[in-house]
């Protein structure tokens, strides 16, 4: 069972770092966009970037669930071959 859990922390890990990945792109994209489209407007920009934060914000969130979901999986197993 333990290889299974590994695998499941891993793929964890990759998905988690895959999402971060994507929302670093489109945040950067977004501050380019903005700034070509509006040049010195400095409040709009942090606009943009405090809506990447809450995205951020919860995309950990979700995986921080997910995590927790996993570690459950395997104390519960844990807990099970003991018996």
């Amino acid at each position: 069972m333990a290889p299974q859990i590994a695998g499941q922390l891993l793929s964890w890990e990759e998905e988690r770092r895959g999402e971060e990945q994507n929302i670093d792109h489109f945040e950067w994209e977004a501050e380019q966009h903005y700034q070509w489209d509006h040049p010195g407007d400095r409040k709009g920009l942090d606009r943009v970037v405090a809506d990447y934060a809450a995205q951020v914000n919860k995309s950990n969130n979700d995986f921080r669930e997910k995590l927790k979901g996993i570690i459950a999986n395997a104390d519960f197993v844990r807990k099970a071959r003991r018996l």
